[in-house]
């Protein structure tokens, strides 16, 4: 946001554009990247893009596969200030 203001203020060189999507973290399938993408040729006409929270410096356009698995770890829970009262499920 905070670039947002600075860049609002700056003299202008280029056309920019900031996108928000809801639901960045989950299935690629609930967020709102695709319709972004299918509506608007934004990226495609872009000569250049910042995707400020990159992956190993990366662009990630979106969850493109993702897993949702349940995992069962037979063990006790206990708080962590005493563990000596449950059982290590990974142990």
């Amino acid at each position: 946001m905070g670039l947002m203001e600075y860049f609002s203020k700056a003299e202008k060189r280029f056309n920019l554009i900031f996108v928000f999507y809801e639901k960045e973290e989950g299935p690629y399938i609930e967020n709102g990247l695709e319709p972004l993408l299918t509506d608007y040729d934004i990226l495609q006409k872009a000569d250049i893009a910042f995707a400020l929270e990159p992956t190993d410096n990366k662009v990630q356009v979106g969850c493109l596969g993702t897993l949702h698995a349940s995992i069962i770890f037979k063990g006790k829970r206990a708080h962590s200030a005493r563990p000596w009262q449950g059982e290590n499920a990974i142990h």
